[in-house]
């Protein structure tokens, strides 16, 4: 989406064990799917059902809903800055593995 644009909905759906979810707002014909990583100030814990949030979406076809949504975060706070600077700053969880062998 070129002209972004933060809507307001709530939380329609959300499966913990996938990490997916989807959101409903007024402003859009059907739900839009989201996936964690496009969580921002929000946490797998802070998602439940009817939970209000502001979010930017695209047209898209992900996995079976019209739209996806962008960035989603806490309603009634700012658009994350981060994510004009490039920053991983918002990504809510990161993990790594390391494994050493010894000889």
């Amino acid at each position: 989406m070129n002209d972004r644009r933060a809507i307001l909905g709530k939380v329609a759906s959300w499966n913990a064990e996938e990490g997916t979810g989807s959101v409903s707002s007024d402003s859009l014909p059907s739900q839009a799917w989201f996936h964690a990583s496009m969580l921002r100030g929000l946490r797998f814990e802070d998602m439940a059902i009817d939970r209000p949030c502001s979010f930017e979406y695209e047209k898209s076809d992900q996995d079976g809903y019209a739209y996806r949504a962008t960035v989603l975060w806490k309603f009634g706070q700012a658009r994350p800055d981060d994510l004009d600077n490039g920053s991983d700053a918002g990504i809510p969880y990161e993990s790594s593995l390391r494994i050493d062998f010894d000889s």
